[in-house]
Formats: C-alpha cells, sequence, structure tokens
C-alpha cells in the first residue's frame, strides 16, 4: 500500500501478512471395556492396548500444548507485526510515541518522514482489499486459546477491522472532509506541529523533511477536494479557512511555533553551538520555503472552490451521509453495528433519567437550583498545581496507584486561539518509552482561576483525568497496541466520569452536596443535548430551522446567529460531543449495574481499576470486563 496520509478513521493501518496457523491433531481415543472372563493373554493384550492408548493420551496433550503455545507466539508477532508497520506508515505517530523508535524495534528506514498524500480511488481500493485479506488472518488464529491480554488484542483488532471496513464501502468514498472547520487542514497542521517536540540532532534533518513534503500534500488535498466538488461531496466554511490561513501568513516567521521549535534545538545537549546554528538555519529555510507557502496554496485553492457545490446542511444531505455518520459514530465509540436510533435511545433514557435526578434534588431542596445558578462558587484554589497537588493524593481513595504521577504545566501560546475553539486546556500524549511525565497545556487567557469550571476541566485534562489514566495505562503490561488504541469513547468518556467524581474531594463549604450533584447533572444534560443535535443533524438531517425549534422546545431562548454557531460546528465536526456524553454515560451504568448486583460488596476503587484495565478498548471488552468483576465480586 501506497504511503498517504492516514484519515481519521484509519487510526492504526494493519498490514496483510498471512501468517499461517497450524490445527491442533484432534485424536479419538476411547478406551476398551472388556468383560469379566477375559482370558489372561486377551488381558495382557489390552494391558498392552491401553498402555499404548495411555502414551497416546500424553502425546496428544503435550502435542496440544505444543500446539496453543504455538498460536499463542505466532499471534504475538501477528500482532507486533501489524502495530509497527502501523506505527512506520506514520511519521507523527512515531515520533509521538517513541523517543527512540529504533530500540522500540521500528525500522527507521521505513518511517517516511513526510505528511503522505490525500486519498484517492487507488488507495481507497488497496485499502478495502488489505483489510478484507486482513480481516481472514486474524479468523485463522483460534481465539480460545489465546491468553486473556490476546483475546482483548483479538477482540480490538477484530473490532477496528469491522470499523475501518464499515466506512471503507465504496459508497463512502470520498465523504471524509479535510477543509470543514473547525478542524480543517490548515488548523490540524497548525495542531500538530505545536506540540511538536525537536529532541536531538537527528529529528532536526527529519522535521525539515516533514515540512518539505507539506506542499505536496496540499496539492493533494486540494485534488481530493476538487473531486469532492464534482461528486457534489464537500462540505467547508470558505471564509473561515481563509481566516485560518491568513492567520499563519500573516505571523511569518514570527510565529510561535518556528520560534519554539527553534528554542528547543538550543536545548539539544551534547550538540555543539555551530550544529545548533547551523541546525536553526536550516529548519528557519524549510519553513520559509515550504510551511509559510503551503498556507498560501490552501488559501488560493479553497478560494478557487467557490461558487461550486458546497453542502451546509451535514452529512444527512449526502446521498449515503447518514450511514457514513453511523459508522464513524460507532467507531469513536468503540461499538459496532448500532444504529442512529439506538444512540438516540440511549440518550433519551439517560436524559429522562437525569431530569428525574434534577427534579427529585429540586423537590427535596427547592432553593438548590437558584442557590447554584445564582452564586459563583469556588472551588477554594488559587492555581493549577494546587489543585492538581490536593486531587493527586485525594483520589488514591477510589483509585488505584500509580508509580509516576509527575506533570508539568504549560501555557498554551495566544496563537493557539484556545478561546476561540472554547478549549480551557488540553492534553498531550507523552511517548511510551519516555519518564511519562504527563503534560496540559492551558488557556493563558483564563482568569477565572477558581470557579467551578476551571476544577472541572483541570481534573479532566489532569487528575484524575487523562494525566493519571495515561499513567496507569503506561504502567500496565501490555502491548503497545493496546496502550495506544484509545477508543475515544472510553478515553473521553473516562476523563469526565473523573471529572464529575473529583467533585468529591472539594472540602469548600461555600460549594453544597446539592451544588456538585447539580453541576453533574447540569453538565451531563448539556453533553446529551449537543449530542442529540449532532445525530439529528447529520443523522437525521435537521435544518437550522429543526436545530432552532429543538432549543425553544428545551426551553432556551436563543438567538438564531447563536444556533448557527451551533450548528456550523457540529455540520462539520461530526461525533465531536459523543466520545464526552455517551461515553460518561456508558461508564455511569456500568457503574450502576455493578452496584446494584454486589449491593454491600461493590468497592469504587475495584471497579476504577476494572475499568482502567481494560485500557480504553471497545466497548465489548469493557463490558466483559465488568461482567467478570461483578462475578468474582459476589
Amino acid at each position: 500500500m501506497g504511503k498517504r496520509v492516514i484519515s481519521i478513521i484509519l487510526v492504526l493501518c494493519l498490514v496483510l501478512s498471512l501468517a499461517a496457523c497450524t490445527q491442533g491433531n484432534q485424536g479419538n481415543n476411547q478406551g476398551n471395556v472388556q468383560p469379566n472372563n477375559t482370558s489372561n493373554e486377551a488381558n495382557v493384550e489390552n494391558n498392552a492396548e491401553n498402555t499404548n492408548n495411555t502414551e497416546n493420551t500424553e502425546n496428544q496433550a503435550g502435542n496440544e500444548v505444543d500446539n496453543t503455545e504455538k498460536i499463542q507466539s505466532d499471534f504475538a508477532a501477528f500482532v507486533d507485526r501489524q502495530y509497527k508497520y502501523s506505527i512506520e506508515e506514520s511519521y507523527s505517530s512515531a515520533h509521538v510515541y517513541y523517543l527512540d523508535p529504533t530500540a522500540a524495534g521500528l525500522n527507521d528506514d521505513n518511517i517516511e518522514k513526510s505528511f503522505g498524500l490525500a486519498q484517492d480511488d487507488e488507495y481507497y481500493e488497496e485499502t478495502r482489499k488489505y483489510y478484507t485479506d486482513l480481516k481472514k488472518e486474524l479468523e485463522s488464529f483460534d481465539r480460545e486459546k489465546l491468553t486473556r491480554r490476546q483475546q482483548d488484542e483479538y477482540d480490538t483488532i477484530e473490532w477496528e477491522i469491522n470499523s475501518v471496513l464499515a466506512m471503507s464501502d465504496k459508497k463512502f468514498d470520498y465523504y471524509e472532509q479535510l477543509f470543514a472547520p473547525p478542524n480543517s487542514l490548515e488548523a490540524n497542521i497548525v495542531g500538530l506541529l505545536s506540540t511538536w517536540e525537536i529532541r536531538n540532532e537527528k529529528d532536526i534533518k527529519d522535521f525539515i523533511s516533514l515540512i518539505d513534503s507539506l506542499p505536496a500534500y496540499v496539492d493533494s488535498a486540494i485534488e481530493y477536494a476538487k473531486k469532492q466538488q464534482e461528486k457534489k461531496l464537500f462540505m467547508t466554511d470558505y471564509d473561515a479557512v481563509v481566516t485560518g490561513c491568513d492567520d499563519v501568513i500573516n505571523s511569518g516567521m514570527n510565529s510561535f511555533i518556528i520560534t519554539r521549535l527553534l528554542g528547543q534545538i538550543d536545548e539539544i545537549e551534547g550538540l555543539s553551538d555551530d550544529k545548533k546554528a547551523s541546525g536553526k538555519a536550516d529548519l528557519s529555510a524549510a519553513f520559509e520555503r515550504s510551511y509559510l507557502p503551503s498556507f498560501t496554496k490552501i488559501k488560493d485553492g479553497i478560494n478557487s472552490l467557490r461558487g461550486g457545490y458546497n453542502n451546509e446542511e451535514g452529512y444527512a444531505a449526502f446521498p449515503d451521509g447518514a450511514a457514513y455518520f453511523e459508522a464513524l459514530l460507532n467507531y469513536k465509540m468503540g461499538t459496532y453495528g448500532m444504529s442512529g436510533d439506538d444512540f438516540l435511545d440511549e440518550i433519551d433514557s439517560r436524559y429522562t433519567s437525569h431530569i428525574n435526578s434534577l427534579i427529585g434534588l429540586v423537590t427535596k431542596n427547592q432553593s438548590a437550583i437558584d442557590s447554584y445558578y445564582n452564586n459563583l462558587h469556588s472551588s477554594g484554589y488559587d492555581s493549577y498545581e494546587k489543585i492538581l497537588e490536593t486531587v493527586k493524593d485525594k483520589m488514591l481513595e477510589d483509585h488505584p496507584e500509580v508509580k509516576n504521577l509527575e506533570y508539568q504545566i504549560e501555557l498554551a501560546d495566544v496563537e493557539e486561539k484556545l478561546e476561540e475553539k472554547n478549549v480551557a486546556a488540553y492534553f498531550v500524549i507523552p511517548p511510551l518509552d519516555g519518564d511519562h511525565k504527563q503534560q496540559m497545556r492551558v488557556n493563558p487567557n483564563n482568569t477565572d482561576m477558581s470557579s467551578l469550571d476551571t476544577y472541572m476541566t483541570v481534573t479532566h485534562e489532569g487528575f484524575p483525568g487523562h494525566m493519571y489514566q495515561y499513567a496507569y495505562l503506561y504502567d500496565l503490561d501490555i502491548s503497545d497496541y493496546l496502550k495506544t488504541i484509545g477508543v475515544d469513547g472510553m478515553v473521553e468518556g473516562y476523563a469526565v466520569y473523573a471529572q464529575y467524581g473529583a467533585l468529591d474531594y472539594l472540602n469548600d463549604p461555600s460549594v453544597t452536596d446539592a451544588d456538585k450533584a447539580i453541576s453533574v447533572l447540569d453538565s451531563a444534560l448539556m453533553y446529551l443535548m449537543y449530542c442529540e443535535i449532532d445525530i439529528g443533524i447529520n443523522y437525521e438531517g435537521w435544518t437550522l430551522d429543526d436545530t432552532v425549534q429543538y432549543f425553544v422546545d428545551d426551553g432556551y431562548d436563543l438567538e438564531r446567529e447563536v444556533v448557527k454557531e451551533v450548528y456550523d460546528f457540529l455540520r462539520c465536526s461530526p461525533c465531536t460531543y459523543e466520545p464526552y456524553g455517551i461515553g460518561y454515560e456508558f461508564i455511569a451504568q456500568e457503574r450502576d449495574r455493578a452496584e446494584k448486583a454486589l449491593g454491600d460488596k461493590f468497592n469504587a476503587k475495584d471497579f476504577n481499576k476494572v475499568f482502567l484495565d481494560a485500557a480504553s478498548a471497545p466497548r465489548s471488552v469493557v463490558t466483559r470486563y465488568i461482567d467478570e468483576y461483578i462475578e468474582s465480586a459476589k
């Protein structure tokens, strides 16, 4: 398969290798029953025969053991081979996850330091054949003879293959949108490079190769967009993309990305001053000849598409858009084969449950709602560090211990526009072979440090959310494949679950138990509301008028332009809220199920450990872990 940019759905490209699988010999050893009057001669003969049968049984058992061990060994090699190939196919993945890819067993010669190319007809055909053949190879393994963790890998790979095949159906060719804000091409390039790290001399050379590949990638992406327009499958916000490009072009060589990377070269230990100077000069030259002109290419390319077809109503407006959205939603949530209606049923059920809880709470305490919405509640903290340091200790009451919880907090640059993206902070995934120090970037414009919103953001991105989640994950004795699969619905669902639980650690007397309960319900209902709107737009085909009416029916008096902002965001960024909203609700329901089944025997720390041990795998794997926990704890 040619080197091409991995699309959002092809997170881990698994390669076909067709390893042979040896099947075990199935002996048919039945003992002979002799009558009591059998002669001595016959008894001697039968004893000899029974002795041979015993030897055959022992040999069979030995073969069975050897066969099982071989299957497990072959499967381990299969997983390792597929994982390494997928990482080698993506330079950014190799760089993010490994400080030293060679020491991790990767072949650096196979890692092309480039952005690759956008999809085309040939790519789609290769992908379909590739995953179809890979599925046959996976199914050649006897799952029942694999170890427990290998069964997790088998189920996860099976889910991933089925999901990718579903999204790679020929009728979905060219459905993926490269220029749909806020996650359009120019923004994704800036996002990737804003967290890039240059760690050594080799990184300088490799990064320059990456930057110099950008113009070719942009050209292929523009060609991709042109084909989309011809097929009437294009979706963008022209002005938003152009504005994003202008921001980069206008910042020029004063860009925070360039400044940050040049500073990293200065910090490389053991590199002479002359090599640092030449490295910075070469990197600056690459930005001038390839990086900045690429944004001009995007701007000109997008402007050239104005006047052509542009979908302004979401995926459901495409011929097979609802089905594509459905497949994407299943992928994001770690499920397979669920319909959009199935997800809506889950949303409706949980929405009703939360509303009933809110009504019950207010009935018992009628002033609770007014108190919550009219008072500016304080968490009692005035810095990110104080929140993390306090929670880091308190969370061990209901979370298992982790070896290393070192972390660092860095202010995001104003050019990252976290304010415009409504992002208070974000978590940076650490390398697998590093010191596992967890990193969080925070919005420099946040002036309300003591608010409950800030507290919930920090506990979502930090402890006991993503920082803790990844520290625990990296400490598990599992394959790198399971450590990096990261199903969105499990990763983000857990972080929401963690931030809600962290409210119990607040001791500020101004925040009552009712305030905490309403905060959780308010947040959970908001997530579910946006999930429902997203499914309405991209699966059911809601227009802007339908979305305005939805808010009216829910009692919100919003200006049409405000609703249009929500509408445009969700039509261009489908499945954004479901990993948070539905992901959390799945975990909450599983915890409710465990509590009801176990009663007094339920233990929150044990439940949290079981969920974390499942390693952010697909929903079926997580459910199996919880089933086993319930059965063993009874």
